[in-house]
Formats: structure tokens, sequence, C-alpha cells
């Protein structure tokens, strides 16, 4: 978990995060980093940390995504959701290994993200140089209510980072209360808790 302070303190809580879950977290055996196939806005700050870093997060990259000057597109986003007001994207391209399908320039042919291997080598808490919002997934902070994510796993073929499961259906606070400590903290997650059982 981070040594980080939490990016988004004093949010409310969307209904949706009550309702019970698909499944239970997927697998990234499973997955295969579904959710990658379309980069992340990032927002600009971290962007140009990223770049900074370009040197140590080369290495953990596919060798045709180790150019810095492509990892991000000229695309921009202003959003009041960002904390610099202002995102970029990141690249997409054939994913390494597996050609035939779409994915962001730092997911690695293990399926994991580049940027967060090279935070592990790097000694940086979690999530370090991956950029929140994909940590995050598929929760996210909108106008400042934290929710599930109900539009973007229709652009990513589904992936809701959930997997089929027999027997009852938990909540989606409980099974993505890891996501929820990591935006809001162990105690924002205690007053998640406390805000489904006042339900």
């Amino acid at each position: 978990m981070s040594d980080q302070p939490p990016p988004y303190p004093g949010v409310t809580f969307h209904p949706n995060l009550f309702r019970p879950a698909r499944g239970e977290r997927c697998l990234l055996d499973g997955c295969r980093g579904a959710c990658c196939i379309n980069g992340i806005w990032v927002d600009l700050w971290h962007a140009q940390r990223i770049l900074q870093n370009a040197l140590a997060i080369q290495p953990f990259l596919a060798p045709e995504y180790q150019n810095p000057d492509e990892w991000f597109t000229t695309d921009e986003l202003e959003s009041d959701d960002f904390p610099s007001g202002l995102g970029i994207s990141t690249a997409v391209g054939p994913r390494p290994g597996d050609p035939a399908r779409q994915g962001c320039v730092f997911l690695r042919p293990d399926h994991t993200c580049g940027l967060q291997v090279a935070s592990i080598s790097l000694g940086f808490g979690y999530p370090g140089l991956k950029p929140v919002d994909c940590a995050m997934y598929p929760l996210l902070v909108s106008e400042g209510v934290l929710q599930v994510d109900e539009q973007s796993p229709g652009n990513l073929g589904g992936a809701d980072c959930q997997r089929d499961c027999d027997g009852p259906k938990r909540p989606m606070y409980q099974v993505f209360r890891e996501e929820i400590e990591l935006a809001i903290g162990k105690d924002g997650w205690l007053e998640v808790d406390k805000a489904a059982a006042e339900r």
C-alpha cells in the first residue's frame, strides 16, 4: 500500500458501491490485463513524473515500447478530476507477444504493468509510478463521488475486474476494498462499511 496520503479524501459514496458484485476479483492469468487495452488518461503532473523516471522504466518494457517519446499521445482532456486540471492519454499499440490485441504501451508480455514493476524496483510505495486511476479500476472518483465505473467496461470488451464464482455475491465495496483504501485510506473504507450498515 502507498505510504502517501490517499488522493481522494472527502468524497461521497455512489450507491453502486453497495450493490452485489457479479463475482470475485479477477485473476491476472485469466483476464490478461483486459482493462489495459485502451490506455488511460493520466494527470499531466503524473505523466511528467513518469518521464522523469524514464531510464528506470525502460528496462521493464517490451523493446518496441522503450522510447519515452512514444509513451503518450498528443490528446488532452481538461477536467477538474485531474489535480492539475489537465490529463493526457497513454499511447496504445499491439500487445507484446499478442499483436492481434491492443494494449497500453506500459503493458508487458506477462500482462503486468511496466510502471508498477519499475516502481517495485525503485522502492516506491504502491501505486508508485502506476497512475492511481489504473490502480483503482474498476472504481473511479468523478466530481467528488467514489463509484464503480459502469461506462468503461463497455469500451473494454466487458472488462470489469470480476470473475464469476459460485456462492453468495458480496457487495462491490467488499470485493474492491483494496481500491477503496487506495482512494480514501483504511479509515475511509470503514466509513463505506458503516454507510452500508446504515442503508
